[in-house]
């Protein structure tokens, strides 16, 4: 008697008696499953098929279904089993009911790719795009030139541009790509201080008619943050070192805020140091606490949270308007509480370094006496004996008599 896998198998049909379910919704089913997850649906058989003979029996059939993780009703799964199935005619009789019943699940793979390429479109794969918050807030760093942003971040990093763009142009004539130049500033890691629209600007005005971006022109404009060209022609020229309102611009980003903003500010400031002063309280070192790295910035919610715990009875509203004034890092969440303890903290004084002269300290004399230390704690200068006398130019003659020395007998 041949093998089932070789006889030739009966049409089944194409819905279970008494109800409903048609097969092809029951496949469309699968594929919206499976085809946006990216499943391939034969790996879950193959676990069943040992022999590889393409067949597997209805048990294993439905849990390979739910392996999937297609949520399928047990109607559905058994018209999908009896659709599939190679049924062996004996007879005249078709063993239907028959516990041996094998499912060809080549045959249901075929289908499920055969409606994924012809009845089902696969759908677009899910992306999360940025989208920017439709924000008033009004920085500072919107108003400057790229040109400000970029001599203030090479004189943080004390950075030589030239000398990188040197290495795209190797017969020196000045120029290079603008492709290039964004190399340049990916390498100088200046590619995030830049927008695209600054990008743009920066090759407009340096770029010529052929499309050559003029990097000696545009790193000569960059050095002038810290140099002067031509210093060895006029020697008598002295240069300043760059202080901190040199780097400003690319350290703070601050917000720009309008008089009544300004007002409120000073009124909130003026109630925080009243409060400050009745209960001399020292907010810096609250600040530590949240601070470990010491980077002078904390997050909005710890400064709530540490005006809370010294006593300030602050409303979320407060801390709003202090923000607009001490969050300095372009966003509304890094608090700046350095500045803010310098302009409300009573106690900052004592982190200054101390200026005038120190007290004499009198508990030197009780201890050593006066003939070591004298009323400032300092030790006496010591002086030449007065029995050495000079009897002539560097010659040092005796002036004593030697002690008797004891000896033992």
């Amino acid at each position: 008697m041949p093998t089932p896998r070789m006889l030739t198998p009966l049409a089944p049909p194409q819905a279970m008696p008494n109800s409903g379910i048609v097969i092809e919704g029951v496949l469309e089913k699968i594929v919206n499953f499976t085809v946006p997850r990216r499943i391939v649906a034969r790996e879950f058989f193959l676990d069943f098929d040992k022999h590889r003979c393409g067949r597997v029996s209805r048990s294993q059939f439905a849990r390979a279904l739910n392996l999937i993780g297609v949520r399928l009703k047990v109607e559905e799964a058994d018209l999908l089993a009896q659709h599939f199935s190679d049924q062996l005619p004996v007879q005249g009789v078709i063993l239907s009911a028959s516990p041996d019943l094998q499912v060809n699940y080549e045959r249901f793979v075929e289908a499920v790719d055969g409606v994924k390429k012809f009845g089902c479109q696969e759908p677009a794969l899910p992306r999360s795009i940025f989208i920017e918050s439709a924000s008033q807030t009004n920085w500072s760093h919107k108003t400057l030139s790229p040109v400000t942003k970029i001599q203030a971040k090479v004189v943080e990093k004390r950075l030589r541009l030239y000398d990188q763009f040197q290495a795209f142009d190797p017969l020196r004539k000045g120029f290079c790509h603008p492709g290039q130049v964004k190399t340049v500033f990916s390498i100088m890691s200046l590619d995030r201080e830049l927008a695209p629209e600054d990008l743009k600007a920066l090759q407009d005005r340096y770029t010529r008619l052929d499309g050559m971006f003029c990097y000696v022109d545009f790193c000569n404009v960059i050095d002038e943050a810290f140099t002067k060209k031509g210093l060895d022609k006029d020697p008598m020229v002295t240069i300043t070192m760059p202080d901190a309102s040199a780097t400003a611009p690319a350290r703070r980003n601050k917000q720009k805020n309008s008089a009544e903003s300004v007002q409120k500010v000073f009124d909130l400031e003026e109630k925080i140091r009243s409060q400050s002063k009745i209960r001399r309280c020292h907010m810096r070192s609250s600040f530590h606490d949240m601070d470990r790295t010491r980077r002078g910035h904390v997050s909005k919610s710890q400064f709530f949270r540490c005006m809370g715990m010294l006593g300030f009875d602050l409303r979320p509203q407060d801390i709003e308007i202090l923000c607009t004034v001490y969050c300095d890092m372009g966003n509304l969440t890094e608090f700046n509480y350095h500045e803010f303890c310098l302009s409300c903290d009573l106690r900052s004084d004592f982190d200054r370094p101390q200026t005038t002269a120190a007290m004499p300290r009198q508990d030197m004399n009780n201890v050593m006496g006066s003939k070591y230390f004298d009323s400032y704690g300092m030790v006496h200068r010591h002086l030449p004996s007065p029995r050495f006398q000079l009897s002539s130019p560097g010659r040092l003659r005796e002036n004593f008599s030697f002690p008797e020395v004891l000896t033992l007998a």
